[in-house]
């Protein structure tokens, strides 16, 4: 896929500040690496559960702004290990696997991560942090995994399973978050280096 650009399998809903992207194909928007996109805001990328993959594909850099929506695809948003996010008031919602899946760096602001049918934020490689966030009614909310780092302040988790640190070398911090309705708070113990005697 081509992304945006592949007009064969994108319908372009809209016009302004409201536009709707609807998609058939396999990836909404690709960032490649050293490319970079500007102020991403106003608009929807609908994955219209028709098999696309990704909605935003980001090995490079990205901005979203505000208002803008991920939903209906396999991953909301996908950043890869050289990839950066920087993101304000997003909304990522209804995607079969996880909302929003970090290998390389994510900065995101008062986003609102729901009803996906995995993760809503997986952090597997890499640093994230989520400010003034919501996360609910995922699968499950958080996992951090391998020696990916995350923090998190002031954030609403509700109605799912928080995994938390999934492996040793994670790091999961919760800063004045809000957490409730979880059915299972799972953080792994670390390895000693030494016995205990």
């Amino acid at each position: 896929s081509r992304g945006l650009g592949d007009v064969y399998k994108r319908q372009i809903v809209g016009s302004g500040s409201d536009v709707v992207f609807r998609f058939t194909g396999d990836t909404g928007v690709i960032i490649p690496r050293r490319a970079h996109l500007g102020l991403f805001d106003a608009i929807e990328l609908d994955g219209n559960n028709d098999g696309a993959t990704r909605g935003f594909d980001i090995e490079g850099t990205a901005n979203l702004g505000d208002t803008v929506i991920v939903r209906d695809f396999g991953k909301g948003i996908w950043v890869g290990l050289a990839g950066a996010l920087t993101a304000g008031t997003i909304s990522v919602h209804s995607n079969t696997g996880e909302g929003i899946f970090v290998n390389g760096i994510a900065e995101i602001g008062a986003a609102t991560i729901s009803n996906n049918g995995s993760t809503g934020i997986a952090v597997a490689g890499g640093n994230a942090l989520l400010l003034n966030a919501t996360v609910n009614g995922n699968a499950f909310g958080i996992s951090v995994q391998s020696s990916a780092s995350m923090v998190a302040r002031g954030t609403i988790i509700s109605g799912s399973t928080l995994l938390g640190a999934r492996v040793a070398q994670a790091s999961l911090v919760l800063n004045n978050c809000t957490v409730s309705g979880l059915s299972l708070i799972h953080i792994s113990e670390p390895t000693r280096r030494t016995p205990i005697s």
